[in-house]
């Protein structure tokens, strides 16, 4: 797969972000419904992804998102995403 270029990457973010949370109304239109179902999709499509960020070669980019629960959804809301960038030289 060819690396995408950041407007290409965010749109289909975007639109995987409304597809998902539009699939699920009316009948499971539920917060923690709509939250695990986003990131079920958002890992199925998004785990890892070569992308350009305005220079000739691709980081790659790999992340993860998790739902909170307790506390810290409390504190900091239902989503957790950890972002890995592996640049160009190597370095993380």
């Amino acid at each position: 797969m060819l690396p995408k270029k950041r407007i290409e990457f965010v749109s289909e973010l975007e639109s995987e972000i409304r597809s998902t949370i539009s699939s699920c109304f009316p009948a499971e239109w539920d917060e923690n419904h709509l939250t695990y179902s986003l990131l079920k999709e958002i890992r199925k499509r998004f785990s890892i992804k070569n992308i350009f960020w305005g220079n000739p070669f691709p980081e790659n980019i790999s992340w993860s998102a998790y739902k909170y629960n307790g506390e810290i959804e409390k504190k900091h809301g239902d989503i957790g995403i950890l972002v890995k960038i592996v640049y160009r030289d190597g370095s993380v």
